[in-house]
């Protein structure tokens, strides 16, 4: 690895460790937690070096060191996983807002509540 995707991959690590936590808290140990850090980061920079070394083979026609061959299973791999994650990390506020709304009585609820009671 090169220093600059050595540093890019532990800067992500950690951000994406916080990241996880603090959205979904209480839903992973510290080990689960590092495991999908550690899978999510493998992946995306597995991705970057495949992305560079298609680039880089368009120009030169030398191909780079990656990961693993680039097979179908791999390209599944690259729109599965980072797509999970990314979904995963898009739609957190819209379940945090939902939950907020969730938690809230809604106005009917209490009019029929108030109704009920005062017959």
């Amino acid at each position: 690895m090169i220093p600059a995707e050595l540093a890019a991959s532990t800067f992500l690590y950690q951000m994406s460790m916080y990241s996880i936590s603090r959205l979904v808290r209480r839903g992973f140990t510290l080990g689960e937690l590092s495991i999908a850090s550690a899978s999510g980061i493998s992946l995306c920079t597995e991705i970057g070096r495949v992305a560079y070394a298609r680039l880089n083979y368009e120009r030169s026609g030398i191909i780079p060191a990656t990961f693993r061959a680039p097979t179908p299973l791999v390209t599944y791999q690259h729109a599965l996983v980072p797509g999970v994650f990314l979904s995963g990390f898009l739609l957190a506020p819209l379940l945090v807002m939902s939950r907020d709304i969730a938690a809230k009585p809604s106005r009917r609820l209490r009019v029929r509540l108030m109704n009920c009671m005062t017959s």
